[in-house]
């Protein structure tokens, strides 16, 4: 596996444990155990979004490389 199949899988995974963990802390705010949990949701969300944004951003600028 070259650095750039190894890079998409691991943008990847870090984007679906953000997403888990935002989805954790919300139905911890949601269920009213602890009102604080908003902020780790919307950071962990954000972060998410974001390492989507970069995953996008990184297929289109190496796109002529190849993966294997």
């Amino acid at each position: 596996m070259n650095l750039k199949a190894f890079h998409i899988f691991f943008v990847t995974c870090s984007a679906l444990m953000c997403f888990i963990a935002a989805g954790i802390y919300g139905s911890d705010w949601q269920s009213g155990a602890d009102s604080s949990a908003i902020v780790p949701a919307v950071a962990w969300l954000t972060g998410g979004v974001l390492l989507v944004y970069y995953g996008g951003y990184f297929l289109r600028k190496f796109k002529d490389w190849g993966y294997l």
